[in-house]
């Protein structure tokens, strides 16, 4: 378990990038420093990469088998249009195909435009306000 050093105030000064080893999970890099979507997917883009998709339950399920209880943005949004959640990594339609909202999710509701998820084994997909700060996952997207 990685361990981290906190400031004067308890504030946690967390490493702004950890690459996992795991072959199922080998193309991702998590980006703990909590920022809002675009600034995020900005982040992936400049670096090569492309915020996370999850098209199946196996690579959601990797993923909160190696980062537990950290909250991620992905590039799912209906930001175009509201109800209407593409993958904006792959600009691919959400459905039909994987997905794993929490119960009464998406309300579609408030301008809440980007899918986040925990990787808290009991937690869900979610919509939430894009200009929130969350961690990230960036992956290579050929």
């Amino acid at each position: 378990m990685q361990r981290f050093a906190h400031s004067a105030r308890g504030e946690s000064k967390e490493p702004t990038n950890i690459r996992f080893k795991k072959a199922s999970t080998s193309n991702l890099q998590l980006k703990i420093q909590k920022r809002n979507h675009s600034s995020q997917t900005t982040y992936c883009n400049n670096n090569n990469m492309k915020l996370l998709t999850l098209e199946t339950y196996e690579k959601e399920q990797a993923i909160k088998a190696a980062w537990i209880g950290i909250l991620f943005w992905t590039s799912l949004t209906d930001a175009q249009q509201e109800g209407q959640w593409i993958w904006e990594s792959t600009n691919t339609n959400l459905y039909p195909g994987y997905a794993n909202w929490a119960i009464s999710e998406p309300t579609n509701a408030d301008n809440q435009d980007c899918m986040y998820f925990s990787s808290s084994p009991v937690r869900d997909w979610d919509e939430f306000y894009c200009s929130a700060g969350c961690a990230a996952i960036c992956q290579a997207i050929p």
